[in-house]
């Protein structure tokens, strides 16, 4: 018999559809220079051109994509899953006169081939569904990359969680 944590749900398991539209509405946001520090950290981490096209998969109201197009990159595309939050990023990067191509879609159902030099995944986007629907996200995800591409994950591990002070939202 296999044992199953809370987390490894059945497919149609979707609490994650709300849970970032419940936080955003609730005011949640992450103080500006965060995605700053972030994206300084990734360019390093990655050696980015400014020449690379990049994906930000999961990317909620913006902030990283948003920093990104600051910088001048050749493309920056945002995808999420949240219509709320799409319109709260377009809405973002209008007011900070900056070009993102912001798309409202599931990434199960992307279907970009070889055309990002470099994809994103911020904020615990890589493992919210089930084992079957991950591994299909990795899939996308490298159908996506461009020969040599790059791929930046930010994930939490059961061995680090302890350190986070708990919060009002979980």
């Amino acid at each position: 018999m296999k044992n199953k944590s809370s987390f490894t749900k059945n497919d149609d398991s979707n609490w994650w559809k709300s849970l970032y539209e419940i936080r955003y509405k609730d005011g949640w946001r992450e103080p500006p220079n965060i995605a700053l520090k972030q994206v300084k950290f990734i360019e390093k981490s990655l050696c980015l051109d400014k020449n690379m096209k990049i994906l930000d998969l999961g990317c909620g109201y913006g902030r990283h994509s948003i920093e990104l197009a600051k910088r001048n990159y050749k493309s920056i595309i945002g995808l999420d899953y949240s219509s709320v939050l799409i319109n709260a990023a377009k809405k973002e990067a209008k007011r900070q006169k900056v070009s993102v191509n912001f798309i409202k879609r599931n990434m199960l159902s992307m279907n970009f081939r070889e055309e990002f030099d470099a994809i994103l995944m911020m904020d615990v986007t890589f493992g919210i569904f089930s084992h079957t629907k991950n591994m299909l996200v990795i899939k996308k995800v490298a159908d996506a990359l461009k020969r040599n591409g790059k791929i930046f994950l930010d994930l939490f591990n059961i061995y680090s969680i302890h350190r986070f002070q708990k919060r009002v939202w979980y």
